[in-house]
């Protein structure tokens, strides 16, 4: 079977609107959640195959490391972050995020912070607790940044560095 990565970028699944502005009387925790389950419905048509620069799988290698990078909700749903929140790793190690399911999450590499680098698909919505999804580092050596799409705004940042 061959891994899929899920090719889910803000302007694919809708999740960044026109305006600049969040919807009066939304709390930041109702807008992620609504873009996590829009998200969701729009991976499947999103999905795309990076056969050589990156891959997903539903398990580790087994030669290869497994790093856990924990998905931590903070301020009641409104904040998040990445524990650890700079990772390293090498080149065919896996990289597990796992949510704590509180409110959802995602990794996504921004092209603006990562250019002239290959960079993987956003990861899916992960909405349920302990729900994992794993990144195998197959692209070049280098630092990747990373970000929570719905958190990115209180800090949900990090990188990813692959090394040979």
């Amino acid at each position: 079977m061959r891994p899929i990565v899920f090719a889910l970028s803000l302007a694919v699944c809708g999740c960044v609107s026109a305006g600049s502005g969040m919807a009066p009387g939304r709390s930041h925790a109702s807008m992620s959640m609504g873009m996590a389950m829009h998200a969701q419905h729009r991976a499947i048509a999103a999905s795309h195959v990076f056969p050589r620069l990156w891959e997903a799988s539903q398990g580790a290698r087994p030669a290869a490391h497994v790093v856990v990078v924990k998905m931590i909700t903070t301020d009641e749903g409104d904040g998040g972050k990445f524990d650890p929140e700079n990772v390293v790793v090498q080149a065919g190690d896996t990289v597990r995020f796992v949510t704590d399911g509180l409110s959802p999450h995602n990794v996504s590499f921004p092209a603006a912070q990562n250019v002239g680098l290959h960079v993987p698909a956003a990861v899916p919505f992960l909405t349920t607790p302990n729900q994992a999804y794993d990144l195998v580092a197959t692209a070049a050596p280098g630092t990747y940044h990373m970000q929570c799409d719905p958190h990115a705004f209180t800090g949900m940042t990090g990188s990813l560095i692959i090394r040979r």
